[in-house]
């Protein structure tokens, strides 16, 4: 009796072992059908074909994928709930969160949503909508996370404050150069969703750092830190000063990696007598530590209005450790190559600098 009780027990294990695989298997057979169900619906609308291009997550269908509509959210949330297979997804109120409705200047209009697990928005997980002008949707392209389960890695649930200070210590520095806040996200490592917050912290000293650091909600563990900005190279642009002169301007070509875009920085790196001369935008605020950004732009010639003040502060500034240098042979004011920081746009004189 006991031999065939163990025999059929292992009999049993075996045959849920192999079952599972093949359970699986059938699982995404269906669902693959059921996606080509969807675009074949999708092809009756027209005559156009519809086309689906799919590569490690990310997903772009095109076409003419329905009937004139008026772009909206609700139209284009209604329009991802009837053709969810296409996309992976299972409820689309629950895991969609319309972030942006854009329209451009001939009239296409954009409709972007950000993929939700639980409640909380997933990092860099978006799927877009896009109308043509006439109201007709014509493609929508982005990346969705396909697991939707969250993995915690403790039981006490820490708060934003605690986390801050969790960031700030990963570091050595003088003083931050912008508040730090901290954002509640879902992020995806090595396929595994963690709920964390995200906390950026930007300062000039000892030396020049921006890093967005992710802390576990649950536990206060580190999950990764991104270098946010990488100075690439130092390069000589133009501005316009508040008088009106054009001026030579010392800048840093750097990538910002948080936006994927290529900037020009008023960061002079170059200077021996110095460890930076940096200038930066407050952005009229009145608050007595406000944030404040380095003044940038997409080009080399700051010419635009907000940026006279800048210019005129960070020219001065390379042209006073210049006279330091050659007069006195100091390395900055304090002769240890302390950086050379000036602030424009504080409070409502808009020219302004310190």
């Amino acid at each position: 009796m006991g031999k065939k009780l163990i025999s059929l027990i292992l009999g049993l294990s075996l045959t849920c072992t192999v079952s599972a695989p093949a359970f699986a298997a059938e699982l995404k057979v269906d669902k693959e059908a059921k996606k080509v169900q969807a675009i074949e619906k999708l092809e009756k609308l027209s005559d156009e074909t519809v086309e689906l291009k799919e590569n490690d997550g990310q997903v772009f269908l095109s076409g003419e994928l329905s009937d004139k509509k008026v772009p909206s959210e609700s139209s284009a949330t209604k329009f991802l709930e009837e053709n969810k297979e296409i996309f992976g997804i299972d409820n689309t109120k629950e895991e969609l969160k319309v972030v942006e409705v854009n329209k451009d200047d001939i009239g296409d209009t954009f409709v972007k949503f950000a993929q939700v697990i639980e409640g909380t928005e997933v990092d860099n997980s978006i799927i877009n909508v896009h109308y043509d002008k006439n109201g007709v949707i014509v493609s929508v392209n982005g990346n969705l996370e396909e697991n939707k389960e969250i993995t915690t890695l403790g039981s006490k649930v820490i708060s934003p404050e605690e986390a801050i200070e969790i960031a700030k210590s990963q570091f050595e520095f003088k003083k931050l150069k912008k508040t730090p806040k901290a954002e509640k996200l879902v992020i995806t490592e090595d396929g595994v969703n963690y709920e964390v917050y995200k906390i950026n912290i930007f300062f000039m000293e000892p030396t020049i750092g921006s890093y967005n650091v992710f802390v576990e909600v649950n536990s206060g563990k580190v999950i990764k830190t991104e270098n946010k900005i990488r100075y690439n190279t130092p390069v000589t642009g133009t501005g316009i000063d508040v008088r009106g002169k054009t001026r030579e301007l010392k800048l840093s070509k750097y990538k910002d990696e948080a936006e994927d875009k290529v900037q020009y920085g008023m960061l002079d790196l170059t200077n021996e007598a110095t460890e930076a001369i940096a200038t930066y935008d407050a952005s009229n605020s009145t608050e007595e530590q406000p944030n404040i950004l380095l003044v940038s732009n997409t080009t080399k010639a700051f010419t635009a209005e907000e940026h006279k003040a800048p210019v005129s502060a960070h020219y001065n500034a390379d042209k006073v450790i210049g006279f330091y240098k050659k007069l006195f042979n100091r390395n900055s004011l304090d002769n240890k190559r302390m950086a050379i920081e000036s602030i424009t746009h504080l409070g409502s004189n808009y020219n302004n600098a310190f």
